[in-house]
């Protein structure tokens, strides 16, 4: 990632979007859609860990061994993914986009 980390690489999303060209601002929200998909369907996987079953990460997967070596190296850096994340759904209900549909995102 950038010196400015993962909110700097949304802030570069963002900025690209031309308000009153409807295709950039599809292909942005596309981008932040798949973003925020992939970081889901990583993420479920080890959300259904909790509770002591964190030891049967290999045991309990299902796929091959590079989707779970994948899953792990993604799920490693599990807090600038979700600073990622974040600023996507900040930056989403500060932007035209949504405009008017969400109030206010909590501070933290």
């Amino acid at each position: 990632l950038s010196a400015s980390g993962g909110v700097g690489i949304v802030q570069q999303i963002f900025l690209t979007i031309n308000e009153s060209d409807s295709h950039s601002m599809s292909e942005a929200l596309d981008a932040c859609c798949q973003l925020i998909g992939k970081f889901l369907e990583n993420e479920r996987y080890f959300a259904g860990l909790v509770g002591g079953d964190e030891t049967q990460t290999i045991k309990r997967f299902q796929g091959t061994p590079e989707e779970l070596l994948s899953k792990i190296m993604a799920h490693n850096v599990l807090p600038v993914a979700v600073d990622i994340i974040t600023s996507i759904l900040r930056s989403l209900s500060d932007g035209p986009v949504l405009e008017g549909s969400v109030a206010a995102l909590p501070s933290d």
